[in-house]
């Protein structure tokens, strides 16, 4: 592969990412008056809680200090509490609460209406191109490799 078709590749994921959050994920972040950060923390935290501040940090990619302040933010909004291990009492756990569960479950419902609203806008044929796309691209990265979280 030549070195100017890799780059196109990477100009295409880098470019990917934001225009997907900017044109159907954001308006429901807002809705909740809550971070992009905040937003991808509980929904890391509602498909595997409860985390370790270290577990947090490497599914974020971020450095611990940011983590503190993340989780820090969501116990001020009552949406997560902190669970100590039975065994080690030194070690901490951060989960949703009902609160957080229920918020996280209000701006799923909401982004699906508001992705499927947006994207009803394509033709038909836009769409069967769209969900082609889609599952090849997801097929394809299945495929690269991932480093143990």
């Amino acid at each position: 592969m030549t070195q100017v078709k890799l780059d196109q590749i990477i100009d295409h994921i880098i470019f990917l990412k934001p225009i997907l959050i900017k044109n159907l994920v954001r308006p429901e972040k807002y809705k909740a008056n809550i971070s992009q950060g905040l937003h991808i923390l509980m929904m890391i935290l509602s498909k595997n809680e409860p985390l370790t501040m270290s577990d947090i940090g490497k599914r974020l990619v971020i450095p611990k200090p940011n983590v503190t302040s993340l989780v820090e933010r969501l116990l001020v909004l009552k949406l997560a509490e902190k669970l100590h291990d039975k065994k080690d009492r030194r070690k901490v756990f951060v989960s949703l609460t009902q609160k957080g569960i229920k918020l996280v479950n209000e701006l799923k419902t909401s982004t699906r209406q508001n992705i499927k609203q947006k994207i009803l806008s394509l033709s038909d044929n836009d769409l069967d191109l769209l969900a082609g796309s889609l599952q090849t691209v997801r097929n394809i990265f299945l495929k690269i490799p991932t480093e143990p979280l």
